[in-house]
């Protein structure tokens, strides 16, 4: 019995099924498709993501990183808070055993991260009353990377999306950090901040606007004693 091993494939089974570029409606699963979904989860105490390949043969039946999972059964739990968390309870045969676990997405406001960004899994086998918890991170997409590396005069779209909030006007002095621009891909909100303080000298997009990724958005000139 290995709960650490069952964790790790039952916080995948959560987030193919309520995962940031999901949602949380188990007809994900389609018995025509052999689709391959591919992603990673960082867990607590670890040094390297784990990364998790999913090919579903089923309603009901998964490959995970070439591992059988069967007889999937998925379904919401109430949750105190359900604009700070999403439960999942979720029983599956893995490795020949019948096991049962919770998945539990915790929704952290965030400028960078994505809407999830913390899981807890709590796993145990239905034979045993053991139970472990283990705890997951989502990491943020490498895009986000680039942004907090930002040394340009204009900022742009790090990928194509939809302009949720402009914060700033022309003219407007903002600091380091400040917030630009709100967008939202993939069911995510990013937000752009300021890579050094300055005066926007343009705003070239408007909420509601969909942009490719590359489009400049906010241009603004660095403090001159910034430079």
């Amino acid at each position: 019995m290995d709960l650490q091993s069952d964790s790790f494939h039952l916080v995948s089974l959560g987030m193919l099924l309520n995962g940031p570029s999901t949602n949380n409606d188990a007809r994900f699963f389609r018995v025509n498709s052999e689709a391959t979904k591919q992603f990673s989860v960082h867990q607590e105490g670890h040094t390297n993501n784990l990364n998790a390949t999913i090919t579903v043969h089923s309603p009901t039946s998964v490959s995970i990183n070439g591992a059988t999972v069967s007889n999937i059964v998925c379904s919401p739990l109430p949750s105190v808070d359900p604009a700070q968390a999403q439960k999942l309870a979720i029983t599956a045969d893995i490795a020949g055993r019948r096991v049962a676990g919770t998945v539990v997405f915790e929704n952290i406001a965030s400028q960078s991260a994505p809407a999830f960004n913390r899981i807890h899994v709590f796993c145990n086998t239905l034979s045993s009353a053991t139970s472990v918890q283990t705890k997951f991170r989502v990491p943020a997409p490498a895009f986000l990377s680039k942004l907090e590396e930002a040394t340009e005069k204009d900022m742009t779209a790090p990928m194509p999306a939809e302009v949720r909030k402009v914060f700033v006007t022309a003219g407007q002095h903002v600091k380091k950090g400040d917030r630009l621009v709100v967008l939202v891909a993939m069911k995510m909100e990013v937000v752009l901040s300021a890579p050094f303080s300055g005066v926007v000298s343009e705003v070239m997009c408007k909420e509601g606007l969909a942009v490719p990724a590359g489009a400049h958005l906010i241009a603004i000139d660095r403090d001159a004693d910034k430079k």
